[in-house]
């Protein structure tokens, strides 16, 4: 038998072809690869082949690492399966944001908080990309100097908002965003809450004060979506 780990991946969308790609430009030891989705079919993801298998518990049997990359809510594969996946002994590893503030879960970026790792029962939450972004410059700050308080503004890419965003801009797809985005910056990333504060501004806020473990850090984010492909920038 071959070494290495049996890996899912969650998703067949932009987030996980770049999962894909990652796991293989790292020459993560793989004995298998598995590529799970709501439906069978045969995809592309990093230019390679695969004969997607459906999401569902049976699709676990064996696997030592899951990545879940694909939708968020109660109807998503996270909420759906993730209990089944570590039931069965993997790891998960979940990009989307339903377990983020879960006090059970760990919210982890590595560069800064990978000891939160040591407390998981088989369940790690990602951050939020811009999120990640963040605190990545303000932990130094926070361990030499403390935090008052965060004030932020980003400038998000659309493919934060996966393919759909990617094609709002390139043929003008009408679901992906309130406004059409071509030549355009719209400045409300996911709903407005009654706060006032939109879906991502909230999740920068409370995800970094998670992350840092300050629970009371005033956070003063406005996230803007802005017609590029990739690449999200912060000041």
């Amino acid at each position: 038998m071959s070494s290495g780990y049996t890996v899912a991946v969650v998703g067949a969308g932009l987030v996980g072809d770049r999962l894909v790609a990652e796991l293989r430009r790292r020459d993560f030891p793989m004995k298998e690869l598995r590529v799970l989705a709501r439906s069978a079919r045969t995809a592309v993801l990093a230019g390679e082949t695969f004969e997607v298998g459906v999401a569902e518990p049976e699709a676990f049997e064996g696997v030592d690492f899951a990545f879940f990359a694909g939708t968020e809510g109660e109807k998503g594969a996270a909420v759906q399966l993730a209990g089944e996946a570590t039931s069965r002994g993997a790891i998960v590893i979940d990009n989307g944001s339903d377990f983020r503030m879960d006090p059970t879960v760990p919210l982890v970026v590595p560069e800064v908080n990978d000891e939160a790792l040591e407390s998981h029962d088989g369940l790690v939450a990602n951050a939020n990309c811009s999120t990640i972004q963040m605190v990545v410059t303000l932990a130094p700050l926070a361990r030499e100097f403390g935090l008052k308080k965060v004030v932020v503004s980003t400038y998000q890419a659309v493919s934060g908002a996966g393919r759909g965003g990617v094609e709002a801009l390139e043929n003008g797809r009408e679901d992906a965003f309130p406004r059409p985005i071509a030549g355009n910056a719209i400045p409300a990333i996911g709903g407005i809450g009654d706060d006032g504060h939109s879906t991502e501004e909230t999740k920068m806020r409370e995800e970094t004060r998670k992350i840092l473990s300050l629970p009371d850090l005033p956070v003063f984010a406005t996230a803007v979506r802005i017609p590029v492909h990739t690449g999200h920038a912060e000041s």
